[in-house]
């Protein structure tokens, strides 16, 4: 009994499932295909928006009500629809801030490193992947300076934040609103090379605002709206597009604007990847008011090829309109019902009629990914809903690659820090885990979006990685291979330029130390000045240089140690440096006439010491019936002055000379005498 029973529940789910018909409940997601949460437990939730990230897990924006006031609210899901509690420690997102119930537009949106960007009214918030306020965006994660009311958002390719609402201004009869688009860069600062200082209004309609945008591949803006039409004040759609510098793009329509054949209090707008536009509009009366698909050309021109002359309509309406494209370039829509239209406009007839009741609930936003169609809404409870889009039982495997590093890429041992990031999708279904390896060898395994890890001291080699993704059916899919090397670090070259070797100085010295670095496969992280084995200076910049004052008389023996970015160090050539003292003198005999001299006391005197015109040498114990020979020479040995003198004061003109160290040399007789002084 026990097997029969076991046999036709298997048969009864393999028939299910590959029978399922698109646009039927997920039940592997959820209770049958259906979350409901209250976030507070205290009234109602309702989640307005929706965004799913590319592992699968689900974001939903809106309310709930604390017990004193409505709050903006954001919770994530995970794949199976229950509660990511990874994601601010419970799943839950609760700013405090005020919504008045079911009146507030709210958006959110995805950047391509994973962090949330989320817009309410007035506010504007990044949240980081675990649910946490960036703190690198505007004020502590915040932006409450906002120059338009936010109702949309959409993420550039290069990460600055296009928000789409309305500009308020006031007027005799009160104030008037005019659609309006507002730009920020990545710190969530307004970015005032955008439009004029930061914003583009469209005065040229009023009475409402842009309630949708999406950017187009080649970086162009385009944004649908509600305007009042005058008489009889009944809500219209707009359609409009800017360029990059969020100027009216006048290709476009040759206004920049068009306004669909739509009465409607509500819109959506999406870019096909053929750069066709979709647009839908909705009234608001369940009894007259139509919901109405349009197609546009991407010159603003009507699709004709969509449908009936462009649009496909039908007699229900809804408050909330959302636009999903699949990749085969079907067009969900939904509102009060939730339809599939095919490429060419046409009702798709093999989406299930029912799709939107079997929920049981009134649908808020939509959203697509890997064959699955997302629905959120809510009223007591905030709900979330996973519809099949395929008629196809057969499961697709996922698709990965390593996006970092690239392949043929180099680093430096010892001790390489290799950064690895893939990127992992799976049309109908999710990922389930993305492993990292080297070669055979697996690195890591990674179950959550962004897909990444760090491969900490790698040493000297060859390696090959890869990354494996795996979805929620088991198959498995292996990237291209990415190639690194590991090579040795070249250690940096260095030498002492000033002063050169053998250099005198006279005492107290002033040295000035300078010196040269290099290093081919990376860079030099500072330069150490050393005296022996006392260190004197570290240089950190270029040039690498040192004063080094007051330097008593001595030999000194002066070396460069240069640092690497990787550690390495290379010592220079050492550099010999003289300081000698100012009244210093020198005195050696020399043989004459083959015989030994006889010793004697002699002095010389240098004065002024420093000189600055002229130098009085004084001599004592000379040989006064022979005249000395007075020299002065240069610190490199030149012989600058020669003279001769039988007087024991002689004065020597210096004027001409550089300022500088300076030595006299007096040889009389048999004596030599040597003395050094300053020229200043």
């Amino acid at each position: 009994m026990k097997k029969t029973l076991l046999l036709a529940i298997t048969i009864f789910c393999f028939s299910n499932f590959t029978n399922a018909q698109a646009g039927e409940l997920d039940a592997s997601f959820g209770n049958n295909g259906v979350v409901k949460t209250n976030v507070f437990n205290a009234g109602n939730t309702i989640y307005k928006k929706t965004v799913v990230q590319n592992d699968g897990k689900i974001i939903a924006s809106g309310e709930a009500w604390n017990g004193n006031i409505f709050e903006f609210i954001i919770v994530r899901y995970n794949t199976d629809g229950s509660i990511d509690n990874t994601f601010s420690g419970d799943g839950i997102v609760s700013t405090g801030i005020t919504t008045p119930y079911d009146e507030s537009v709210f958006s959110v949106a995805l950047q391509n490193d994973g962090k949330i960007v989320a817009a309410r009214g007035d506010y504007l918030f990044r949240y980081n992947t675990d649910g946490s306020f960036d703190n690198t965006f505007a004020d502590n994660g915040k932006q409450t300076n906002s120059i338009i009311y936010m109702n949309a958002i959409a993420i550039q390719s290069d990460g600055k934040i296009v928000v789409a609402g309305g500009q308020n201004e006031m007027n005799e009869d009160g104030g008037i609103t005019y659609p309006a688009v507002a730009r920020y860069n990545t710190a969530g600062i307004l970015d005032k090379t955008f439009g004029i200082n930061g914003r583009q209004t469209n005065k040229s309609s009023a009475g409402g605002g842009f309630s949708s945008i999406a950017v187009q591949n080649d970086g162009k803006i385009v944004v649908a709206g509600i305007i009042e039409v005058t008489p009889p004040y009944d809500g219209a759609v707009i359609l409009s597009r800017l360029n990059t510098d969020g100027s009216i793009d006048s290709t476009f329509a040759h206004s920049g604007s068009v306004s669909p054949s739509i009465g409607a209090n509500s819109c959506a707008v999406s870019v096909q990847s053929d750069g066709k536009i979709v647009v839908a509009g909705s009234g608001d009366d369940h009894d007259t008011g139509n919901t109405d698909i349009s197609r546009f050309n991407s010159d603003g021109s009507i699709d004709s090829s969509f449908h009936a002359n462009g649009s496909f309509g039908f007699y229900k309406s809804a408050q909330n309109t959302s636009i999903a494209l699949q990749n085969d370039g079907k067009i969900v829509v939904s509102g009060i019902d939730l339809l599939r239209l095919n490429t060419d406009g046409s009702l798709d007839t093999t989406f299930n009629k029912d799709a939107d009741k079997e929920a049981g609930f009134k649908i808020r936003d939509i959203a697509i990914l890997n064959n699955k169609l997302y629905a959120v809404g809510g009223g007591i409870f905030g709900t979330v809903v996973r519809y099949l889009l395929s008629n196809d039982s057969s499961n697709t495997p996922p698709t990965v690659s390593l996006t970092t590093p690239a392949d043929n890429t180099t680093r430096l041992a010892p001790a390489a820090h290799i950064r690895l990031r893939a990127v992992a999708a799976d049309k109908d279904g999710t990922i389930s885990k993305v492993e990292f390896y080297n070669g055979t060898t697996l690195l890591h395994t990674e179950t959550v979006f962004p897909y990444g890890y760090v491969w900490e001291n790698v040493g000297l080699g060859n390696y090959t990685l890869t990354a494996k993704a795996y979805d929620n059916s088991g198959l498995v899919t292996t990237s291209a291979p990415v190639h690194i090397f590991v090579v040795p670090n070249k250690p940096p070259v260095v030498s002492i330029t000033k002063p050169v070797n053998n250099r005198s100085f006279a005492a107290p010295g002033y040295i000035h130390l300078e010196a040269t670095a290099s290093d081919t496969d990376g860079r030099v992280t500072n330069v150490k000045f050393y005296n022996g084995s006392t260190l004197l200076r570290t240089e950190y910049e270029f040039p690498y240089t040192y004063h080094w004052e007051n330097v008593p008389a001595g030999t000194y023996t002066v070396t460069a140690v240069a640092t690497d970015n990787w550690g390495a160090h290379t010592t220079s050539a050492p550099v010999t440096i003289r300081v000698t003292s100012a009244n210093a003198m020198i005195v050696s005999n020399r043989p004459e006439n083959g015989k030994m001299p006889v010793s004697g006391a002699v002095s010389l005197k240098l004065s002024p010491n420093p000189a600055t015109d002229v130098v009085n040498v004084y001599t004592d114990g000379l040989q006064q019936s022979k005249p000395a020979t007075i020299s002065i020479i240069s610190v490199s040995g030149i012989v600058l002055k020669t003279m001769q003198s039988s007087n024991s004061t002689t004065q020597l003109d210096v004027s001409s000379l550089v300022s500088g160290l300076y030595t006299i040399k007096i040889v009389s007789g048999d004596k030599i005498m040597y003395k050094q002084f300053v020229k200043l």
